[in-house]
This record gives C-alpha cells, structure tokens and sequence, in this order.
C-alpha cells in the first residue's frame, strides 16, 4: 500500500521497438513528460478551488509547489521515475504533494479504467475534466510511433495501461445527462463571415427577422462543434 513516503513516487514505462537498448527518442519523452506536468498542474490548480479563465495561466506558486523530479532510467523497456513536487519543501508543502500526488493517482487509475463514476468525483468541474483529458490524450505517444507508455506506483504496479488510453478517453468524453440540457441544443441560420480553426470560433451574418436588421455573431466552439 502506498504510504505518505512514497504516493509521490511514479514510473514512466515506455514499452515498444524504439526502446531497445533502454533508449527512448527526446521527442516522444518530452511530450510525455510536458503533458504529466500540465495535468499535475491542473490537478494542483482544482485542489485550490482556482478557477479556470478562458485562457489556462498556471500560477508562479502552483510551478514552484508542484514539479516533476526526475530520476535516473531503469532498465525495462524504458522506464523513467518521477516524483510530484520538489524536494525544497517549504511548511506544509509536504501535505499538499501528497494531496495532489494522490490525485493524480486516481485520476490516471480512472482512466485507465474507463471508471466515469470515479473520474468524475476526483475531477468534479466539468471544465477541468476536459482540459485534463485533452491533456492527457496529447501526451500520449502517437501510434504510429511505436511507443506505449504506461505509468506505474512505486512498487511498479501498472496504475495506467497505456493500450487501452485512447479507447477510454473516449468514453470519458461523453457528456454527462446532468450536463445536457436543451439550451445546449439549437440552430441559426445566416451567412458564413469568418472562421478561425485555431481560435475555434466563427462569425455569421443573422437572417433578417422583422424590421430588424442583420448583424453579425460570434459562436465560440461549444456552440458549434
């Protein structure tokens, strides 16, 4: 069982023909690596009850509480040990790593395991479960890539299987029938002004209704993807 000296404690198990020789390509460990941090991050920023702006800024405090450590591979495939938070660990930092590393655990052991009800109840705000899972898909290895990667406990127990990550992200990703309600559900009509891909929004020129006149409107992604 894990314990306060160790739930900070994880392994980045890279399985696959680019490990042989227990390399790994800087490329797939980098993404891997940056996607862990950000979700460690937003698991950090949730723990605070901190909200998230339309832009996601994560604090100079939150970057300073909660970094991952690395530590020299192992031999297997390729694996990477990694500790939450460092080790300058200012009054009470200390319990709040392990808060947060603990989390982080359940989140990954929810979505290994497809589990909503679990999920769901470690990541209650419906706009950090989508940043978490989107983070989350984007660090794993590309499939053409022949890397999986899983991530194991302290006692290397696969706490996340990396075969089965995509598949269960997408059944994370299905709205929630306390979420959906009618509002969410409608159309306009009107002439196509603008869309920006990379903003995910677009710009329509309203129909004329009445007497009134047609003017332009601006959908965010929600509205329409």
């Amino acid at each position: 069982m894990a314990t306060k000296e160790n739930i900070r404690q994880l392994r980045l198990h890279f399985e696959g023909v680019p490990t042989q020789g227990h390399v790994i390509p800087a490329k797939a460990l980098v993404q891997v690596l940056e996607g862990f941090q950000k979700v460690v991050h937003l698991i950090a920023m949730q723990e605070e009850d901190r909200p998230i702006q339309q832009r996601l800024r994560v604090s100079r405090e939150i970057e300073r509480k909660f970094p991952l450590i690395c530590g020299t591979p192992e031999d297997g495939g390729y694996k990477l040990p990694v500790t939450i938070g460092g080790t300058d660990d200012k009054l009470f930092d200390g319990q709040e790593h392990n808060a947060v590393a603990l989390k982080t655990r359940e989140v990954f052991e929810a979505i290994s395991q497809g589990n909503l009800e679990v999920f769901d109840k470690c990541i209650p705000d419906r706009a950090y479960r989508a940043y978490i899972l989107n983070t989350f898909t984007q660090m794993q290895p590309p499939r053409h890539s022949g890397l999986v990667m899983h991530i194991e406990d302290f006692q290397e127990k696969r706490i996340l299987d990396g075969t089965v990550a995509f598949e269960a992200v997408k059944k994370l990703l299905n709205p929630r029938p306390s979420e959906v309600s009618p509002a969410d559900f409608g159309y306009v009509a009107g002439a196509l002004i603008e869309m920006k891909f990379n903003e995910r929004r677009l710009i329509l020129k309203l129909l004329k209704w009445g007497n009134r006149l047609p003017h332009h409107t601006m959908m965010s992604s929600n509205q329409y993807c």
